[in-house]
């Protein structure tokens, strides 16, 4: 889902538990809820590379980036 002008942390992610790979680089995310990968158990690489904004930020909930 890279180069995709995102701005919020896709919720959907916490469900693709078989998930190896997650590229969101290049998109305009400013930050990641805490428990976002929370289940993700097979991811083994992750990028955030590209986000210019994004800042580590402790975002309790999901719901805080509605």
């Amino acid at each position: 889902i890279s180069h995709n002008r995102i701005d919020h942390f896709p919720r959907a992610i916490r469900q693709w538990t078989s998930l190896i790979k997650l590229d969101v680089s290049f998109n305009r995310l400013i930050s990641v809820p805490r428990f976002a990968l929370m289940g993700l158990n097979n991811l083994t690489w992750l990028s955030f590379a590209g986000n210019r904004n994004l800042t580590c930020k402790l975002i309790d909930d999901l719901r805080d980036q509605v």
